[in-house]
C-alpha cells in the first residue's frame, strides 16, 4: 500500500507546528499528559499532527536534543514513515478500502475476548502488555476515536486511568461530544483549528491538484484540507457546474440529474447502493453549502467572504433573484438529505433537487 505523504516525520505540518513544538517542550519537561484528545473539525490535519507528534517522541536526533523537529532520516523516522515502528500502535479504519471500512471500532480493536472472532490483528492491550522495543515511548493512536461503540470505550478507561510510565494515548476525534464524559475527564483536549485558504491551497498543491482547481476547492473547504481533497475526489468541480447551469435555465433539471450520474469520482460504500448514496449526499451537501451562502448574502454579509460568494454576487441566478425559490428548495434539500440517510432511492432524490433549484420551479409574478 502506497503510504500518504502526510506519513513522512519529517514533512512539516501547515498550521499546527506551534501546538507541537509546546506538546514536544511538555514531554521534554516530563510535563506531557498521559491521554490526549485531538479535536477540531473533520480533515484540518489532526491525525497527521498526532502521527508527527509521536515522530518527534522517537526520532534518535529529538530526544539527543540535536533538532527541535522529526529529521525524517533517522531509523525511528523511517520506521514511523513505513508504518513499522514497534512502539507505535495505531487504529486507522481509513487505511482500510472502503468496503472493508466498518461503521463502528467495537472491544475487539481494544481488548482480546475469548468467543470474539471478529478482529483477528493486535489488539490495545495486547500492545500495552509488551516492553518499549526502543525503550523509550509507547504511542496508542485511534483514529476518529467518536467511531468508538460504547463497549469499546468502557473498555479503556482502566488504561487511561492508571497508565504504564512513558505511554501516550492519543485519541483524535472531529465530534467529541460521542466520546463518554469519563473519556474526556481522562483526556487533556488539545483544539485544532481550521487553516487559512493559503495553507489549504499549499496542502492541495503538495498532491499536485493545478492551481486553478486548487484554489477553489480550498476556498469550498471552509479551512479542511482533508474536507478539500475529498471534494476533488468526488467532482465537486464538475457537480457545481451542473447546478450552475440548472439554476441560469442553461440546461434542464433531468438532463443535468442524468450527467450527476456519470461523473467519474470516488465515492465510498460496501454496496453499489451504498456509492450511490455518496454520491448523492456529496451533490446534496454541496448545493445545501451554496444556498447557505446565497442567504447568507441576501441578510448582509459580504459575498467576498464567503465560500460561494461569486454565485451569491450573480444576479442572472435563480436563488438569487428568487428569495422564495431559494428558501423553498433550502427546506427541499434539507428534507431529501435526511431522506439519504433513510436508504431512500438516492437517483429519485437528487432528480428531485435539481428540479427544485430550476428557475422555472420559482413562483411566476403576476403581469399587471
Amino acid at each position: 500500500m502506497e503510504l500518504d505523504p502526510a506519513h513522512d516525520p519529517a514533512r512539516a505540518l501547515h498550521g499546527h507546528e506551534g501546538i507541537l513544538a509546546g506538546l514536544w517542550s511538555a514531554a521534554r519537561s516530563s510535563r506531557l499528559a498521559h491521554a490526549l484528545a485531538f479535536v477540531g473539525p473533520r480533515g484540518v490535519g489532526k491525525f497527521q499532527a498526532a502521527r508527527r507528534l509521536a515522530a518527534g517522541l522517537f526520532c534518535d536526533s529529538m530526544r539527543a536534543g540535536a533538532s527541535t523537529a522529526p529529521c525524517g532520516t533517522c531509523a525511528p523516522c523511517r520506521r514511523v514513515r513505513a508504518g513499522s515502528h514497534p512502539d507505535l500502535f495505531v487504529i486507522d479504519v481509513l487505511e482500510l478500502p472502503a468496503d472493508e471500512r466498518p461503521e463502528e471500532l467495537t472491544i475487539a480493536r481494544f481488548v482480546r475476548r475469548e468467543r470474539d472472532d471478529s478482529w483477528k490483528g493486535p489488539t490495545v492491550d495486547e500492545f500495552l502488555a509488551l516492553r518499549a522495543v526502543e525503550g523509550g515511548w509507547r504511542v496508542i493512536l485511534v483514529r476518529e476515536m467518536e467511531r468508538a461503540n460504547v463497549a469499546a470505550q468502557n473498555s479503556i478507561l482502566k488504561m487511561l486511568e492508571e497508565p504504564a510510565e512513558l505511554v501516550l494515548w492519543i485519541l483524535e476525534c472531529s465530534r467529541p461530544a460521542d466520546l463518554l464524559p469519563t473519556i474526556r475527564s481522562r483526556c487533556v483536549q488539545v483544539h485544532f483549528e481550521g487553516l487559512d485558504a493559503a495553507a489549504v491551497h499549499a496542502v492541495l498543491a503538495e498532491r499536485g491538484i493545478a492551481a486553478p482547481r486548487a484554489e477553489r476547492l480550498a476556498r469550498w473547504s471552509r479551512g479542511s484540507p482533508g474536507v478539500a481533497l475529498l471534494r476533488s475526489s468526488q467532482c465537486a468541480l464538475e457537480m457545481r457546474e451542473l447546478l450552475e447551469i440548472v439554476q441560469t435555465g442553461e440546461a434542464p433539471p433531468l438532463i443535468a440529474a442524468r450527467a450527476l450520474w456519470e461523473l467519474e469520482g470516488e465515492f465510498d460504500g460496501k454496496t453499489a447502493k451504498a456509492q450511490e448514496r455518496a454520491r448523492a449526499r456529496a451533490f446534496l451537501d454541496l448545493a445545501l453549502d451554496v444556498l447557505s451562502d446565497v442567504e447568507r448574502a441576501a441578510n448582509g454579509a459580504a459575498p467576498e467572504g464567503l465560500a460561494h460568494g461569486d454565485i451569491a454576487a450573480r444576479a442572472d441566478f435563480a436563488c438569487v433573484a428568487s428569495p422564495i425559490l431559494r428558501r423553498r428548495a433550502l427546506e427541499l434539500l434539507l428534507g431529501l438529505r435526511r431522506d439519504i440517510e433513510a436508504n431512500l432511492d438516492p437517483p429519485t432524490l437528487t432528480d428531485r433537487a435539481f428540479l427544485a433549484l430550476a428557475p422555472l420551479a420559482a413562483p411566476r409574478q403576476t403581469q399587471r
